[in-house]
Formats: C-alpha cells, sequence, structure tokens
C-alpha cells in the first residue's frame, strides 16, 4: 500500500486522532492536514475517504478553537 491508498489514509487519520488522545496537537494536525490534502488530490473531494478525513479535521479543529477556511 501507499500513501495515496484509502487504507493508508483512513489508517493516517485514526493514527492522528490517536495523537490528539495523546496531547500531540502539533503533530496530529500535520498529519490531518497532509491526508485531507493527499485524499483531496488523488481522490476528490467527494470520495468517502476525503470526506473522513476533512470531518474528523473539521471537527477536531473545532474542539480546539481553530478556525478552518
Amino acid at each position: 500500500l501507499g500513501e495515496t491508498d484509502t487504507i493508508t489514509i483512513d489508517a493516517g487519520v485514526t493514527f492522528a486522532r490517536r495523537l490528539a488522545d495523546e496531547c500531540h496537537a502539533i503533530e496530529a494536525e500535520r498529519l490531518l492536514t497532509k491526508l485531507v490534502a493527499t485524499s483531496r488530490r488523488v481522490h476528490g473531494p467527494d470520495h468517502s475517504c476525503t470526506v473522513y478525513a476533512t470531518s474528523t479535521f473539521q471537527n477536531w479543529c473545532s474542539v480546539r478553537g481553530v478556525v478552518v477556511k
């Protein structure tokens, strides 16, 4: 599996959530940002993998009080 594979991206999102749970917010944010961008570029904005990564990132940002544009 490569870094653009949907399984890899989904696993990365899960890992980023665990990083955030363990107080590694900066690393989690960087990883989620990369995963969302990769998934959008490779799979498109409406693909389930992209939607999952994007919604996870937006939810996480709202908890932290970060504004996503």
